[in-house]
């Protein structure tokens, strides 16, 4: 048993040990900046979102409930994983003619939620 002590004691310092030996273009802590949101986007039977419930072949929404689609918009980078954390992509591919940070990028979420507000209890 004193064994298996020891050897799960070196584990946990070569892990320890290694995880603190970072190379300098490791990403540090940062902050990430708050995407833009804009909607509810509207919709009509002839411009909806794809796999929102009540268009197209999709179920209707259920009674006392709204589907909503929102746009997420901001800037971001491209990030690669390395044996002591993750960085910036370098060198940035060719085919990324922006480069590799401050990429736009707009993406969206369909929100189903009740119809009043006031009957949202955080759980369906």
């Amino acid at each position: 048993m004193r064994s298996v002590r020891i050897a799960f004691a070196l584990v946990l310092a070569g892990v320890v040990l290694g995880a603190s030996a970072a190379h300098a273009d490791d990403v540090a802590p940062f902050q990430v900046t708050l995407p833009t949101v804009s909607g509810p986007v509207p919709s009509d039977p002839n411009s909806f979102a794809f796999g929102a419930e009540g268009f197209g072949n999709q179920p209707a929404v259920p009674d006392g409930y709204v589907v909503e689609e929102f746009f997420f918009s901001g800037t971001g980078n491209i990030y690669e994983y390395t044996p002591t954390g993750i960085r910036v992509v370098d060198p940035c591919p060719p085919a990324l003619t922006q480069g590799c940070t401050n990429v736009p990028y707009t993406t969206r979420m369909l929100v189903k939620r009740p119809k009043n507000r006031r009957a949202f209890s955080g759980t369906w």
